[in-house]
């Protein structure tokens, strides 16, 4: 039986991209970060972290409108 063990995740933050339930196959406009940490400290993880990831998901709206959308990566570990 493997033990601990650390969970990484990047995604979106949470946005308003409506579009993007359709186009791009989201079931989720991103996610808010306490949520994420909230959800690691309820799985027993430690060290946990949620923070910017440093960098945007460039993409485009159905306009042809350039959008920016955060991303962060949370992070913790199984003891």
């Amino acid at each position: 039986m493997i033990t601990g063990g650390r969970l990484v995740l990047t995604d979106l933050d949470a946005h308003d991209q409506e579009w993007m339930r359709e186009a791009m196959a989201d079931r989720w406009l991103g996610f808010e970060r306490d949520d994420v940490r909230a959800w690691y400290l309820a799985a027993g993880l430690t060290d946990v972290v949620v923070d910017c990831a440093e960098g945007n998901c460039c993409t485009a709206g159905p306009d042809g409108k350039a959008l920016a959308l955060s991303i962060f990566v949370a992070y913790g570990r199984k003891a």
